[in-house]
């Protein structure tokens, strides 16, 4: 029974053993291997991607080491020993696709250049920098550096790849204390120099300048040029100079500054020139620009003179404020005008005359401008002049003024359109004579004491009414009546009076002015002899400089004659 079992158990796993697995352990062997080549898979996939991403990674600490490297090497070499030159470097958080600070020729390289070493995906670079640059508080010679090299996924977006940082150390400057000077290098571009063209001694004084700084570390000259006398006072002054005709040539205009010349040379050079001028080729230079040159002046020379001094101190600034001038290169008369006001300004300062064995002074007439009153008195213009650019005091030097000269001054009134407005003018002239009182006896009217103002009037030309009435002869220059002799209505006569305090000045008040100079007769001014269109000579028409020819000169010839109305002595 026992061995019939045995034999029928021994069958049965024969049987089983010989039909191989079942289904089910065939479905989980598959699920088993399935699983186990995922894995394999994933493991693969994970692997390769690690190893894409330390390559990068790799390569992108590699950049950023070498651009440190760089930027070191450039420290300690002393091409970036200047700390606004390493700060330059900073990208202020913008990425940039060149992976060198390294330049070519001065300019950054491509970012495809083998010294940057960048890659392009789909037309745009896969590889970017960001360099920042950071003062250390603790030191002035110390920088933190810091490089972030990141990476463009496909999808656009920028991770970080590599970032390192290093504290760089500036050098220690072993540079000289530096001297600066300021030089203010005269060369009038309309005054001529006695030793050579100012061309050519700016040339030199360049020159000179360039050699005596590389000879002597640590010293600087800034030098300042002065090429203009100032602003010219009529601005239709536009003299010629020939550019295109040798100065041999015959000149069109009479006011002419000589350029070109037969052998070559230039005598005077435009380029220099700020005020307007023509050419020889019928243009105007520096004249009106909306943008380049809003606020044109015209040269100022012999025969043009200069303006007042507030008046070129405003021009100045003006033309500084829009760009056409430098602050530090003022005309000579603006520049003279600030030595005297502020002297300290010019402590050390050097000043280098080009002209030679002349010196330059700035053209400016010892005639004084007009006063006006655009609203009250349109068009009406008064003035004094001296009669003397100086009065002689003891001429002879013995110590007695016996000898001495009286100063003269002589008082105009006029308009600047003859055709219109009043004859006379209505309110008077006044006069302020500082630090002396001269009201003791005025025109020899108190008894034998000596005379302490003399003021002498030259009447004519217009109806002075009352009982003078219709006569408009002219008389020579007699006293004039004062502000108690009864004058007629439009009769010339003066007030005089003192104040004392708080800056003692004698004031004279001249009334009823002439503005017009009629021809009377044989006396009088020509309208052919006016001045500029004006009943205004204030010169004197002699050839010894005296004023013998005035409105009351009876001459039949139509010379100009001066015009003063008032004398005062």
């Amino acid at each position: 029974m026992s061995s019939h079992i045995r034999a029928t158990a021994r069958s049965t796993r024969s049987v089983r053993d010989e039909g191989g697995w079942s289904f089910v352990e065939l479905i989980a062997a598959v699920a088993i291997v399935g699983v186990a080549l995922l894995v394999m898979l994933q493991q693969m996939s994970i692997s390769y991607r690690e190893t894409g991403i330390s390559h990068d990674s790799v390569f992108a600490y590699q950049k950023a080491i070498a651009m440190m490297a760089e930027i070191q090497s450039g420290v300690e070499s002393g091409a970036l020993g200047d700390s606004n030159l390493l700060e330059a470097l900073d990208d202020h958080d913008v990425d940039n696709p060149v992976l060198t600070t390294l330049l070519d020729s001065g300019s950054p390289v491509d970012p495809g250049h083998t010294m940057s070493g960048n890659l392009e995906r789909d037309g745009d670079w896969i590889w970017w920098r960001s360099i920042e640059v950071r003062a250390v508080p603790s030191s002035e010679l110390m920088r933190y550096v810091r490089i972030r090299v990141r990476a463009q996924l496909r999808s656009g977006i920028r991770v970080t790849a590599a970032s390192i940082g290093s504290v760089i150390h500036l050098p220690v400057q072993a540079t000289p204390p530096k001297q600066v000077y300021d030089v203010y290098a005269l060369a009038l571009a309309t005054a001529p120099s006695t030793a050579m063209t100012i061309e050519d001694a700016r040339t030199a004084m360049n020159s000179a300048i360039s050699r005596i700084e590389s000879a002597n570390r640590g010293l600087e000259y800034r030098v300042h040029w002065i090429t203009e006398f100032g602003y010219g006072r009529d601005q239709r002054y536009c003299p010629l100079t020939n550019v295109k005709f040798a100065a041999d040539a015959a000149a069109p205009f009479a006011y002419w500054y000589p350029n070109k010349t037969a052998s070559g040379d230039r005598l005077f050079t435009p380029d220099f020139f700020s005020g307007h001028y023509r050419d020889d080729f019928g243009n105007q230079v520096n004249g009106y620009h909306a943008t380049d040159n809003p606020l044109p002046h015209a040269i100022a020379d012999r025969f043009n003179h200069c303006t007042r001094a507030p008046i070129a101190g405003r021009m100045h600034a003006a033309r500084v404020a829009l760009g056409t001038e430098s602050l530090s290169e003022p005309p000579l008369q603006v520049l003279l005008e600030d030595m005297a006001v502020s002297p300290g300004k010019y402590r050390n300062a050097l000043f280098v005359n080009l002209h030679g064995e002349a010196l330059p002074c700035p053209p400016i007439r010892n005639y004084s401008d007009a006063a006006k009153d655009p609203l009250g008195h349109p068009g009406v213009r008064v003035v004094t002049h001296p009669e003397r650019l100086w009065t002689p005091r003891d001429p002879d030097g013995d110590g007695d003024h016996s000898d001495s000269l009286d100063a003269t001054f002589r008082v105009y009134g006029y308009k600047t359109d003859v055709s219109s407005g009043a004859s006379v003018l209505a309110v008077p002239i006044t006069l302020q004579i500082f630090g002396v009182d001269l009201t003791g006896n005025v025109n020899g009217a108190v008894g034998t004491s000596p005379t302490t103002l003399q003021l002498d009037c030259l009447a004519g030309g217009v109806d002075r009414g009352g009982a003078l009435a219709g006569d408009l002869g002219y008389y020579p220059f007699t006293s004039a009546k004062g502000v108690g002799d009864s004058p007629a209505p439009t009769e010339m006569y003066y007030e005089v009076g003192y104040v004392a305090t708080p800056v003692p000045y004698t004031w004279v008040k001249l009334h009823n002015t002439p503005l017009v100079t009629p021809r009377v007769g044989m006396r009088g001014l020509d309208d052919t002899a006016r001045l500029y269109g004006m009943d205004y000579v204030p010169s004197p028409i002699t050839d010894t400089g005296t004023f013998d020819v005035d409105l009351a000169t009876n001459d039949t010839t139509a010379r100009p004659r001066n015009t003063a109305r008032w004398r005062v002595t």
